[in-house]
């Protein structure tokens, strides 16, 4: 019995030696550093396959989405009261808001929800799944989903309203003095956050604003007036940047004897101004310092300008009766343009597509900027509403009909 412990541990060092002596074999190692390399290799392989067949798939989709069209088919129809209201794709339907209420319908018309509300003037935004409809001049605004409708009142008239591709909602009323930025989230809670501008010769009157796509940047065009001379001032805000104090300004930009009635954003990067003399543009690459990358001059009298898919678009009346349509990219430089040969009664951008038409013409062009269709559609227009690739709500006289360029 005395000699157990002396047993256990010759037992414990010959083991020991064992695993010193007895490694892995290098034949096993190699091989499982093979497994490992082939494994890998298949790994890659199967990523760089998927890489390029996502990439094939959005160039064909991009292809297909701006080549030209010269003729349509209509897919159905059916009868539908086309009578007043704003009508524009939503999340798989169709969104309807007038002054009476909202409706979201599905692609063939079909009432799925029907919101009441009374309203005076309302101002509609739509940002991927959410969809907001301010009343201006009223205190109330609704927030849309697909399943339905929240509502967010404030205690003062409401100027002007922004949304997030979030969901985050931002009104602008008016308080004696003063004029208040609010938020709220995406399920209508008042949010913690208040940004407030005095009344006066140096900060001026809100003329419009705009709303980042996180709904973190605020852009305003401010006017002041000081002894008979109008200014205007861009002033850009970012709730992330914590060293600005409390008003969360970033940068302002002063523009003697001009007036900018329109601001927006034309990426998360990018943003424009348009002003009665020209359009300024603005880089945002930077949070904490916004800057000025360009001004252009308007060439002639601007009848409308607005933002479709990342551009500036300008629509310039020309000495020989026909209006032309300029795009200018988010560093202002000049892209395509158009001569609009034709009275046109309503501009939407939407689908990738920005759509120009009157009763009986329309015009589309592609989101590169691209021709896609000029030409008529047969009865009245009073509405087009776009729903998916070259595909179309048409609305008049005869009810709602689906179109299918080709």
């Amino acid at each position: 019995m005395a000699n157990q412990p002396a047993d256990r541990d010759l037992k414990k060092q010959q083991l020991k030696e064992r695993i010193v002596k007895d490694p892995v074999p290098e034949e096993i190692r190699q091989e499982e550093a093979r497994i490992l390399r082939r494994r890998l290799r298949r790994a890659a392989g199967v990523l760089l396959v998927l890489a390029i067949l996502a990439g094939a798939y959005f160039i064909v989709r991009y292809i297909d989405q701006n080549r030209l069209c010269s003729t349509y088919s209509v897919v159905w129809q059916e009868p539908f009261d086309a009578a007043g209201g704003e009508l524009v794709n939503f999340d798989g339907g169709v969104l309807r808001v007038t002054k009476n209420g909202i409706k979201y319908m599905d692609g063939e018309g079909v009432v799925l929800w029907d919101h009441g509300a009374a309203m005076s003037n309302p101002r509609l935004t739509v940002q991927k799944e959410y969809a907001l409809v301010a009343d201006l001049g009223g205190r109330n605004a609704y927030l849309i989903k697909k399943n339905g409708v929240g509502q967010m009142t404030s205690e003062s008239p409401i100027t002007a309203a922004g949304l997030s591709a979030y969901g985050v909602t931002v009104l602008m009323v008016a308080d004696s003095g003063a004029s208040r930025v609010v938020f709220y989230d995406n399920v209508c809670r008042r949010l913690d956050v208040e940004v407030r501008n005095a009344v006066n010769d140096e900060n001026g009157v809100p003329l419009s604003m705009a709303v980042s796509p996180d709904g973190r940047g605020l852009i305003f065009s401010m006017v002041s007036v000081t002894d008979g001379t109008v200014d205007s001032w861009l002033t850009f805000m970012n709730l992330d940047v914590s060293n600005t104090g409390t008003d969360k300004v970033v940068g302002a930009f002063k523009y003697p004897e001009a007036l900018f009635p329109d601001v927006q954003y034309l990426s998360a990067s990018a943003a424009c101004a348009f002003g009665d003399t020209g359009i300024e543009f603005f880089s945002l690459s930077n949070a904490s310092e916004p800057k000025q990358t360009a001004s252009v001059a308007h060439q002639g009298k601007a009848k409308s300008a607005f933002t479709c898919n990342g551009q500036a678009c300008v629509i310039y009346e020309s000495e020989d009766g026909n209006d032309e349509l300029v795009f200018f990219g988010a560093d202002g430089s000049r892209g395509l343009s158009y001569e609009l040969d034709f009275e046109y009664g309503s501009i939407v951008c939407a689908g990738g597509y920005l759509l120009i038409y009157n009763e009986t013409r329309c015009m589309i062009i592609g989101s590169g900027g691209q021709l896609i269709y000029d030409g008529s559609f047969s009865g009245n227009t009073y509405q087009m509403v776009v729903t998916d690739l070259h595909t179309l709500l048409q609305i008049g006289d005869y009810g709602m009909r689906e179109v299918r360029l080709k």
